[in-house]
C-alpha cells in the first residue's frame, strides 16, 4: 500500500483553500486545492461524494487558480486541484519539446489517491483539464492514464511522437490501449502561441485514440476552425 505524507494549510482569508504537498520519487510535489463550502468540516456518513477536477497549468505556470475554477467549484459543489509541474512544465511523453523526464503520470495518480483518501470524492467523476502546456499534458494523460472519467484540453497539442508509425506509437495505440475516455479539445483560431494546426492534430489524434469512426473526417472538417468537441461513440 502506498503511503503519502501531506500537509494541509488553512488561512483566515481563504478558509476553504488547502495545499497538498508530499514527496514523490524524490521530488517535493505541490498542489493547491479548493474545497467548496458545501462540504462540511465533519462529513456525515450519508454525504454524497462530489466530483474532482484536476486543472493543469500552462508552461511557466504554477499550481494556482488563474483560470476561475474555484467559483465554479463553489457554485456546483466539486473539488478542484491545481497541481504544480516540475520546473513549471509537464512531462508530455518521450522526446517532447518544453517537457522534462520526471514521472508526472505516477504523481498525478498519487495526488488523486491522496485527495480521495482525505475528501469525499466520487471516483466515477474524476476529470482532467489543462490549458496550453497543461492541455498537452491532459492529452498525454488520455494515452497514459485510466484515472479520468473524461478529459478536456484548451489550446494544447498532442505529442506527435505518438503518431502511427513512430517509435513510440505503441504508447498511444488504440489497438493496444483498449480503454477509451471521453474528451474535448478547444482551440482559438487566432492563437499566436500554439498554432491552430497543432490543435487540429490533437483533435484528430484524440478521436483516433477513442476509436471514433473515420477520424479523418474530423480533421478535414476543421478548416473553418472555431472549436472542436470529440466524444467517444456509444
Amino acid at each position: 500500500m502506498r503511503k503519502f505524507w501531506f500537509l494541509v494549510y488553512f488561512t483566515s482569508s481563504l478558509i476553504n483553500a488547502d495545499e497538498i504537498d508530499f514527496d514523490h520519487n524524490g521530488w517535493n510535489r505541490e498542489a493547491y486545492l479548493y474545497k467548496p463550502s458545501c462540504i462540511p468540516e465533519e462529513v456525515p456518513d450519508d454525504f454524497d461524494p462530489v466530483p474532482l477536477v484536476l486543472m493543469f497549468h500552462g508552461l511557466g505556470g504554477v499550481g494556482e487558480d488563474f483560470y476561475g475554477f474555484s467559483p465554479l467549484a463553489e457554485d456546483s459543489c466539486f473539488i478542484v486541484a491545481f497541481p504544480s509541474g516540475m520546473f513549471n512544465t509537464w512531462n508530455i511523453g518521450p522526446e517532447a519539446m518544453f517537457s522534462h523526464d520526471i514521472d508526472d503520470n505516477s504523481y498525478v495518480s498519487a495526488l488523486i489517491d491522496t485527495i480521495v483518501s482525505n475528501y469525499p470524492i466520487d471516483t466515477n467523476r474524476v476529470y482532467g483539464t489543462g490549458h496550453s502546456m497543461g492541455g498537452a499534458f491532459t492529452n498525454h494523460l488520455l494515452c497514459n492514464s485510466t484515472e479520468f472519467t473524461a478529459t478536456g484540453s484548451s489550446g494544447g497539442w498532442f505529442n506527435s511522437n505518438y503518431d502511427p508509425g513512430t517509435q513510440y506509437s505503441h504508447l498511444c495505440d488504440p489497438t493496444t490501449n483498449g480503454y477509451v475516455t471521453p474528451s474535448i479539445h478547444t482551440h482559438g483560431g487566432l492563437d499566436e502561441t500554439i498554432p491552430v494546426q497543432w490543435g487540429k492534430h490533437a483533435a484528430f489524434a484524440s478521436s483516433a485514440k477513442n476509436h471514433c469512426d473515420e477520424p479523418h473526417q474530423y480533421y478535414y472538417s476543421l478548416d473553418n476552425w472555431q472549436n472542436y468537441c470529440n466524444f467517444i461513440k456509444n
